[in-house]
């Protein structure tokens, strides 16, 4: 549920005055959404932001649910997503999300209620050591103490947005903002000295915020121009971007991309997959066992990499192994060491969205190296799948992308389903698709609710593809499914257990698979019509199609459960795998 009213200072005690100045800072720096795990601890906090203008509230009862719909609102938005908890495990709860915005440079604002210092080192109830909570996993960490007096307001409020600028500078990511609340804790009277009202006044009625965003750097190209000219034969391949950045640069970095005269693999977390096809001179994803074996045979002389990391691990072992014959340049915002190669040998700390529109101007006069050789055997792989009945992974994800519209939002899950969208690639049509995934640490849970933080976002509808696994681990989030007022399509591929694992061909060991596939006996379908979704099993190709189709048509939340035979989806994956190139 949201809610919203006009701005004011709440002055009845000290804390509601302290939340009302830092909820107004956030309004100002930004904030239009707030994400909100109630409890009594955090009333204050709750007021604050309830009493300010153009901040919509979203209340969620489970706060892993809560914290996924406010990381899928600021991938998909690029503002941050600010989550509000009570004292105790609350925050807790708030962590794999935490770590996936860490890993995915997405913004998220934690502030949690704290019990004062009194009673959290005491052992008193539904207290623990929130301090440095996240450890490592946050850009920054901010304790405010107790609210008082002899703090100012103006130096709450600074902090405050420096903790918002900490959290937007790139590369972005998750900072966690503490506060300790004595009683009272609701709206009793208590005396405030007038000067501090006053000064609070001060802070709440400015028309700019305390700190204002520095601008972010852009790139000079000059310093990777030597490396690109030298090369006459390089591989370009783009690996995760901000999604946000995307949506508002699409154009031009569509432009200056298919301007691009060299081989272009494009992952699919980029979001900018979808919008080539083999004509568009594109490089099928390295897991296809054809695409290795010919850069095998015929190695670049310079791999360009933009972005963050590809969904492809055998992009990585080819690296690994052939990265002596070549120089690796990596343009990424991070400063992490992304090199799960161990072969980058020039990076350059850069925005990859300026990056590829600045390089888009040296590629449109420069010869074209295009001639690749991929379109006979994505042809044959197109027709293998086609002409097998039963329903599977690869069928799936080809039939979803063919038929969503353009424009729409896509989110997919992790294990087979990333890499079943992966491997696609068109051989003529394309189109537009905002692609939302959770590739920063790949953990499986978190869809239902950062699908509706997406829909949130832009108001566009969804598609989430989903494997019933990493759907158990999210039945709660179906509530936020439920309620929300834009469609999100739900499809959830259900083999009963992860079957990833299946696919590995493990030499030794095919004794782990009870265990490893955590098998169960579940349909998901009538879990989401007790949610109040409307929800359908699917057993064929002909009723998915119709049912997906009839989604699409719909204005309201559809959950479609599609059922896969592991068996029959190997044998897929083995014939698939027997194509070579002409």
């Amino acid at each position: 549920m949201s809610y919203t009213m006009s701005s004011t200072l709440l002055t009845e005690n000290i804390s509601r005055l302290w939340t009302s100045v830092i909820a107004n800072q956030l309004q100002k720096l930004g904030t239009d959404h707030v994400f909100i795990a109630p409890g009594m601890r955090n009333a204050p906090l709750i007021a604050g932001f309830k009493a300010q203008e153009e901040i919509n509230l979203h209340v969620g009862m489970d706060e892993r649910a809560l914290s996924y719909q406010a990381y899928g609102y600021a991938k998909t938005s690029g503002k941050a997503g600010v989550l509000v908890c009570t004292s105790g495990t609350a925050a807790a709860n708030f962590y794999p999300a935490v770590i996936e915005a860490k890993k995915s440079n997405t913004p998220l604002i934690v502030i949690s209620a704290d019990r004062p210092l009194e009673l959290s080192q005491t052992d008193a109830n539904q207290s623990i050591d929130q301090k440095q909570l996240y450890s490592n996993h946050i850009k920054h960490f901010l304790d405010l103490g107790t609210p008082c007096e002899s703090v100012s307001t103006k130096a709450v409020a600074r902090m405050m947005a420096h903790a918002y600028e900490v959290a937007l500078r790139a590369p972005a990511g998750p900072v966690h903002i503490n506060i300790s609340f004595r009683e009272p804790l609701d709206g009793k009277l208590q005396s405030i000295d007038s000067k501090v009202i006053d000064n609070a006044k001060n802070v709440f009625e400015a028309q700019s915020p305390a700190r204002q965003l520095l601008g972010q750097n852009t790139l000079d190209i000059s310093s990777i121009m030597p490396l690109l000219q030298k090369a006459k034969n390089p591989l370009v391949v783009v690996g995760e971007l901000n999604l946000s950045d995307v949506n508002e640069t699409r154009e031009q970095l569509l432009q200056a991309l298919k301007s691009c005269p060299f081989p272009l693999n494009v992952d699919v977390t980029s979001s900018l997959k979808f919008d080539f096809s083999l004509n568009d001179g594109l490089v099928p994803t390295f897991d296809h066992p054809e695409v290795y074996e010919y850069f095998h045979n015929n190695p670049p002389d310079l791999i360009l990499h933009i972005g963050a990391r590809l969904t492809s691990k055998h992009f990585y072992r080819y690296l690994d192994q052939h990265s002596d014959l070549f120089p690796v340049v990596h343009l990424s915002k991070s400063i992490s060491l992304s090199d799960c190669g161990h072969a980058v040998t020039h990076n350059f700390n850069v925005d990859p969205i300026n990056a590829i529109i600045a390089l888009g101007s040296f590629w449109s006069q420069t010869p074209s190296t295009k001639n690749l050789p991929f379109s006979p055997f994505v042809h044959k792989k197109i027709d293998t799948i086609e002409n097998s009945k039963p329903l599977a992974f690869p069928y799936i994800s080809k039939r979803i992308i063919e038929m969503i519209p353009s424009g729409h939002n896509l989110v997919i899950g992790n294990s087979t389903l990333i890499r079943s969208f992966d491997s696609y690639a068109s051989v003529a049509e394309a189109k537009s698709l905002s692609v939302l995934t959770h590739r920063g640490v790949s953990g499986i849970e978190g869809f239902f609710a950062s699908a509706t933080g997406c829909a949130l976002a832009n108001k566009k509808p969804v598609t989430l593809a989903l494997g019933d696994v990493s759907a158990l681990h999210d039945l709660n989030s179906l509530e936020l499914v439920a309620r929300s007022s834009t469609p999100i399509i739900c499809i959830i591929v259900n083999n009963y257990g992860g079957g990833i694992f299946t696919l590995l061909n493990l030499e030794k060991g095919e004794e782990l698979y009870p265990i490893i596939t955590s098998p169960h006996e579940r349909k998901l379908a009538p879990i989401a019509k007790a949610f109040g979704i409307e929800a359908h099993e699917v057993n064929t190709r002909s009723e998915f199609e119709m049912t997906y189709k009839s989604a699409l048509e719909r204005k309201q939340s559809t959950f479609i459960e599609v059922f896969v035979d592991t068996a029959a989806n190997n044998e897929i994956y083995q014939q698939l795998r027997t194509i070579k190139l002409s």
